[in-house]
């Protein structure tokens, strides 16, 4: 499931399709959109799992949420039972498991895009008791604003580095949509 999309417009540059110029365009993309693969692991997914994140992602509210804790009401609540048995409020996490599986890497690219597989994780994620309306695996994959100028940034900066690498290439501009 796609969650945003970044334009990549070429100045410059022969067709990404056509001869040898071509090709190692195409292999400088495999290998940033690797990277920001990488970096969406290391820096954005951690994020999914705190509170702030809850908040910059926009979590749907959990049961007590927004009640402060002591009363009869939020004691019974989700969070209230959540913050009583495991001591803490953080969103996506009961337990810990799903954020242990999400820690598997297994990024996937091409030229044209970036997949990260959270299969291991995909069971818990996609788990729904009965009466709940989140999905916590779109939860999981949601991209702020923030995130996707800090990708931007990411892939402009490798993607113009690895060019640069190879100095018969021309300039790269890159904005997100």
């Amino acid at each position: 499931m796609p969650v945003g999309r970044i334009l990549i417009r070429f100045k410059g540059f022969p067709s990404p399709r056509r001869g040898a110029a071509g090709k190692q365009l195409r292999a400088a993309l495999k290998l940033t959109w690797f990277d920001v693969g990488r970096f969406w692991h290391r820096r954005i997914r951690p994020k999914h799992f705190t509170p702030e994140g809850g908040r910059e992602y926009k979590y749907t509210a959990r049961q007590g949420s927004n009640r402060s804790p002591g009363g009869k009401g939020f004691n019974r609540s989700y969070t209230g039972r959540k913050l009583r048995q495991k001591g803490h409020r953080n969103p996506l996490v009961w337990s810990g498991q799903t954020r242990a599986l999400t820690r598997i890497q297994r990024i996937t690219s091409t030229s044209k895009g970036v997949r990260i597989n959270l299969t291991a994780a995909a069971r818990k994620l996609n788990l729904r008791p009965s009466g709940w309306t989140v999905s916590l695996g779109d939860e999981m994959v949601r991209v702020s604003s923030k995130d996707a100028r800090m990708i931007e940034d990411v892939m402009n900066r490798l993607l113009n580095r690895r060019l640069n690498e190879n100095r018969d290439a021309g300039t790269i501009e890159i904005r997100g949509s």
